[in-house]
């Protein structure tokens, strides 16, 4: 039997990855003094509810996520960085072969539209949505 690889990340589960990610919320929340019933109002969910989705004991959307990041005035990629960060060695799950495949698919269907017009509003729609 061969030895561990000490150089793979321990397995990650989904109720970890959910309790990292509310603790992050929680990081930005608290550097922003936003209360916890602040953004529960905004979301139209109760404070208790927040708490639940800070301490990760509740599934947090993506839709929602997305939601509580523009309150906060955190762009995506600042949560993912800080995200980065608290899951260690385990961030690597973002780093996936099928990310890269669906990059280079993306690029290459972009290229294959024939009106520059519509290739100039995506490019657009796309640079608004990375400034987010």
């Amino acid at each position: 039997m061969m030895a561990p690889n000490k150089k793979e990340p321990p397995p990650v589960n989904e109720k970890d990855i959910n309790k990292r990610i509310g603790a992050t919320i929680r990081i930005f929340r608290l550097e922003r003094r936003i209360q916890q019933k602040v953004i529960a109002a905004h979301l139209n969910i109760t404070a208790e509810q927040f708490q639940h989705m800070e301490r990760g004991d509740s599934f947090i959307t993506v839709a929602r996520l997305l939601l509580i990041n523009r309150f906060m005035g955190v762009s995506n990629k600042e949560f993912q960085i800080r995200l980065r960060r608290k899951l260690g060695r385990r961030s690597e799950l973002f780093h996936t072969n099928v990310y890269s495949r669906l990059s280079d698919g993306l690029v290459a269907d972009f290229l294959t539209i024939p009106n520059k017009t519509t290739r100039e509003l995506i490019r657009a729609l796309i640079r608004e949505c990375a400034n987010e």
